[in-house]
């Protein structure tokens, strides 16, 4: 006997999907005067935007922190040689824990911030091209500024 389980929580790639898919809905349903299939899209938009948001506040509550990554690899460095000239193999140990866990925590937030980046970065050049074909140029333009700015954060947070 087999079980249909569908997991119904919303995902974040479940939501860059329903994003998409609005977004393809909408735009066809206006190129064809279709208003139901445009507002179908739009509310695919809304909705996924909406799952996206709720998933990202979760997130974010335990969301690794660059700031708080430095402060514990600072503190920890601290420590560590604070341990190592007084003799204190405990606190030395204790140091060099922090400071790998602050190090860790630090790429661990620049590592997401690249995924954020990248999302932007394909969100951008695809409204970009559809705006384009739509011959929107200010909302062109729109989208390939979110485009840069995605560029932007993947260069700036590259690991390495």
């Amino acid at each position: 006997m087999s079980s249909n389980n569908q997991n119904t929580e919303p995902t974040t790639l479940g939501s860059y999907v329903q994003h998409g898919t609005g977004l393809v809905q909408e735009t066809v349903g206006g190129l064809l005067g279709n208003e139901n299939m445009k507002q179908q899209g739009t509310a695919n938009i809304q909705t996924a935007q909406s799952n996206y948001n709720q998933l990202n506040e979760a997130a974010n509550s335990n969301a690794p922190s660059k700031t708080t990554g430095n402060i514990n690899a600072i503190t920890g460095g601290v420590k560590e040689e604070v341990g190592r000239v007084l003799g204190n193999a405990n606190l030395t140990q204790a140091g060099s824990e922090q400071r790998n866990e602050g190090n860790a925590e630090y790429n661990a937030a620049k590592a997401e911030r690249v995924v954020e980046g990248a999302k932007d970065k394909i969100t951008g050049n695809v409204q970009s091209g559809l705006n384009a074909a739509l011959g929107d140029k200010t909302a062109q333009e729109q989208a390939r500024a979110k485009a840069a700015q995605g560029d932007s954060a993947i260069q700036h947070n590259k690991l390495g």
